[in-house]
């Protein structure tokens, strides 16, 4: 049992090691994909991809640099390319495109050529995943819940906008309203009585009309209502 104890200490201690090491190569990947994320112009992004870029997708390398394209057959030439152009490159962010079939050391080679010329505001793009539209998030429909009030509650109180004003009856009782003012006032007098909030609205009341009833009740604290429509 003594034996037991320190051997599943090692254990728990390389895990959580292992893990911190993966954690701390994924993060190391991104910062050395893109090093300086904001320093793009704001709205140009789109349009440096095609006007700034080395594409790795080929055998051969294929520059893009202000309207010129330049073939570079081997590194060497990539070399040459980058180091005669250092000034422009450095101008703004410089794309590298990649496809998945792209190997990660033919990637991390023209990173080390871009920093040996100080130019360290790049950006790695795997063309396939950034021109791949996002997936369509299908969104359904909550389904209606019709709910049955106890008309003989005396607790209910119900709203009914009127062509003007409001019929608003609580205890039995029923009451007109004038102006949203009023409704305030009248549900601020009786919150200790309101229950159940019914709105009551006809088809040729004005849409306009309902937020406000809405943003007094919130105001007194009622969040919950039923809408009946006429």
């Amino acid at each position: 049992m003594r034996y037991i104890l320190p051997f599943l200490v090692l254990i728990a201690t390389g895990c959580s090691g292992q893990q911190d090491s993966d954690q701390k190569a994924k993060i190391d990947t991104a910062e050395l994909f893109d090093p300086n994320p904001h320093s793009d112009e704001v709205g140009a992004s789109e349009v440096n991809i095609f006007k700034r870029n080395i594409v790795l997708t080929q055998p051969d390398y294929y520059g893009v640099l202000n309207d010129s394209e330049y073939k570079l057959k081997t590194l060497e030439k990539v070399k040459e390319f980058i180091k005669s152009n250092k000034k422009q490159i450095q101008q703004n962010k410089f794309y590298i495109i990649t496809d998945s079939s792209t190997s990660f050391k033919k990637t991390l080679s023209i990173i080390d050529i871009l920093k040996e010329n100080e130019i360290t505001n790049y950006k790695v793009i795997n063309y396939q995943q950034y021109l791949t539209p996002p997936e369509q998030v299908i969104i359904d429909i909550p389904p209606s819940v019709v709910t049955t009030l106890d008309k003989n509650d005396s607790t209910n109180f119900s709203i009914e906008l009127l062509k003007e004003g409001f019929r608003v009856r609580l205890r039995g009782q029923d009451t007109n309203l004038k102006t949203i003012p009023e409704l305030n006032d009248f549900i601020a007098a009786n919150k200790s009585n309101i229950g159940t909030i019914i709105i009551i609205i006809s088809r040729d009341i004005p849409n306009e009309r309902f937020p406000p009833i809405t943003d007094v009740l919130k105001k007194n604290g009622f969040y919950k209502y039923n809408l009946v429509q006429k």
